[in-house]
């Protein structure tokens, strides 16, 4: 990225922000060659077991491996190509080489000047525990007779996944207040 002076000020004043959130966020650049990583904040080095620096300059493909699922990194890249927001669990793979399944929540943001920024969240998310709370819901259903209860969709893991999907939609609207607050004090990306 060739920023301006404006331009870093800007994204530092949004990065010490982020730099303080309870979640792992990245912010990455759709317009330079290969979407790199411009930030990651501290939870992305503790959910991830790398460092800043080794991050940004990378695109995020880097956690991918093996087990990765290629439809839904497919399905992320059509949505981001379409300018949309996305969101996929993929099992992604630390510096140490072991897997985690990453909710992954991805937001394109508009600056001042029309610059596109991508926000990413990244949360690990447990899909064995979500699974066991889903059965054990249907077999408590099950043998309490309760018929509703097979098909009511506010088990666990339904709530785990919409508490994960509003950390991402407050990340992205963070991000946004953020980006505008700058602008307003006569700083515009």
């Amino acid at each position: 990225m060739n920023a301006t002076s404006t331009e870093r000020n800007m994204l530092d004043m949004v990065t010490a922000q982020l730099s303080s959130w309870p979640v792992a966020v990245t912010l990455a650049d759709p317009a330079a060659e290969d979407c790199p990583i411009l930030y990651a904040n501290p939870h992305f080095e503790a959910l991830t077991g790398y460092k800043a620096e080794e991050a940004e300059g990378r695109n995020c493909r880097f956690l991918q491996g093996e087990g990765t699922d290629r439809d839904e990194v497919a399905r992320l890249s059509a949505s981001l190509g379409e300018g949309k927001p996305a969101e996929v669990c993929l099992l992604n793979y630390r510096k140490d080489g072991s897997p985690f399944h990453n909710f992954l929540s991805i937001t394109p943001i508009r600056t001042g000047r029309g610059r596109v920024l991508l926000v990413g969240s990244q949360q690990e998310f447990d899909l064995r525990a979500a699974e066991a709370a889903r059965s054990a819901e249907r077999r408590m259903a099950l043998l309490a007779g309760a018929r509703e209860g097979l098909t009511r969709r506010t088990g666990a893991a339904e709530i785990g996944i919409e508490t994960y999907r509003m950390r991402s939609d407050a990340v992205r609207m963070l991000v946004q207040t953020y980006v505008q607050r700058a602008q307003l004090g006569g700083q515009a990306l």
